[in-house]
């Protein structure tokens, strides 16, 4: 998709990170990317619009979106830590307990950016950073605004619409994300803060686990893992069964992260945190 530059703010003296796309028919570009470039810039800017209302300690920040010669360039804060999949199969007491307090933060962070409307749609461990500043949530590009319409008979619901871009109020969007954290509806193109939920139930499971609940032939293929999720969630690998086993009240709440139906998810990401936060606690 593009580069990560370390860069200065000659201005402040502070370290930051300069986000640039991948041009078209340069060294390393893959020929069978069919996202055209202008929809990449509009992803860049989608995420720069989007972090400069987000002021929350678990997402990053985004500073400044400037074109430097002909490339557009998004600055960032820096980041001096790894992604939650390099702790992933942790076995270690205190390195389980480490990634269930990260996926708490992860959702206090997420429940901010619910509350003002947005939703990732895109979460998983590469995308969530363990930095000495704490965690950090990041890749905010295919991210979407929402809106409550509660004129429709039904009550309220959610209709979206992507930045800078005018369209009727409707739950479907294009499909783009990573297809393997994807909830059932995210592959239908009807998308909501549950999506994040499940995406939130499956990284954390990977982490634990080792694995993605899914095969791996199944989860890059949009039709099967459709079919995949039909299994009831007792197909997963049980959790209290792992060596040592992780505790049942924590084993239960990914698997209602899980489910393919979202109305048997956890309501919101400030549940999460609490639940998540009492368990890390208590281990």
């Amino acid at each position: 998709m593009g580069y990560i530059y370390e860069g200065e703010d000659v201005k402040t003296g502070r370290r930051v990170a300069i986000k640039t796309l991948l041009p078209h028919g340069s060294k390393g570009h893959e020929s069978k990317s069919s996202i055209p470039q202008d929809r990449k810039e509009g992803n860049l800017r989608n995420e720069y619009e989007i972090l400069r209302h987000l002021r929350h300690p678990s997402i990053i920040k985004a500073f400044e979106l400037f074109r430097f010669r002909n490339d557009l360039c998004l600055v960032l804060e820096y980041l001096d830590g790894r992604g939650l999949d390099a702790w992933k199969g942790t076995t270690e007491p205190d390195g389980r307990r480490t990634a269930i307090l990260a996926f708490a933060e992860t959702a206090r962070g997420l429940s901010a950016v619910h509350e003002l409307g947005y939703v990732h749609t895109d979460l998983k461990p590469g995308h969530i950073i363990l930095s000495s500043g704490g965690i950090k949530v990041i890749d905010f590009g295919l991210a979407c605004t929402i809106t409550t319409d509660s004129s429709r008979s039904g009550g309220s619901r959610f209709s979206w619409r992507k930045l800078f871009r005018r369209a009727p109020e409707r739950r479907q969007v294009s499909v783009r994300g990573t297809t393997a954290y994807m909830s059932p509806e995210h592959l239908q193109g009807d998308v909501d803060p549950q999506s994040d939920i499940y995406s939130l139930g499956i990284s954390l499971y990977e982490i634990l686990v080792g694995e993605k609940p899914m095969p791996v032939l199944v989860e890059t293929d949009n039709k099967f893992l459709a079919e995949w999720h039909k299994k009831p969630r007792s197909k997963l690998v049980q959790l209290s069964q792992l060596n040592p086993p992780i505790p049942r009240e924590l084993e239960m709440l990914i698997y209602s992260c899980c489910e393919s139906k979202k109305q048997y998810r956890p309501r919101t990401m400030a549940y999460l945190t609490q639940a998540l936060t009492k368990i890390a606690d208590n281990l």
